[in-house]
């Protein structure tokens, strides 16, 4: 029987090759972009297709990883969007994100007034 995993945590201890291991699975199960049949199908849900994968990290590692997928892939194999701020965020497309292969975003993005103010709007409610 065939499954659809569609998400994991990777946890180890430092030197594990944490990085390694994920730099890895996202190479190896590398979805093709829906085709516009596909894309019809998940319009009644008002989603964005995209075939990337999110990394969410701790601040300090937001230097480490991007230089880690180019170390572990073919360069230029794996497309790569980093946002460390709400305003890199903010600076993004649609079309930014539903091409890329890797995003990767702080953890202090989450935790931003500001992210959460956005999210609200988004929402349609008030902000939290």
């Amino acid at each position: 029987v065939e499954k659809t995993v569609r998400g994991g945590i990777v946890a180890d201890q430092v030197g594990y090759g944490k990085t390694a291991i994920s730099i890895g699975v996202i190479l190896s199960n590398q979805i093709a972009f829906p085709s516009e049949k596909e894309s019809a199908v998940l319009k009644p849900v008002r989603a964005i297709p995209t075939r990337a994968t999110l990394v969410v990290v701790p601040s300090q590692l937001m230097r480490q990883w991007p230089r880690e997928v180019e170390k572990f892939s073919e360069k230029g194999a794996l497309k790569t969007v980093v946002v460390k701020t709400v305003a890199d965020m903010s600076a993004l497309t649609a079309k930014c994100i539903m091409s890329a292969d890797v995003v990767i975003v702080a953890t202090s993005v989450f935790r931003s007034k500001l992210y959460f103010d956005r999210l609200a709007k988004l929402a349609g409610t008030k902000a939290m």
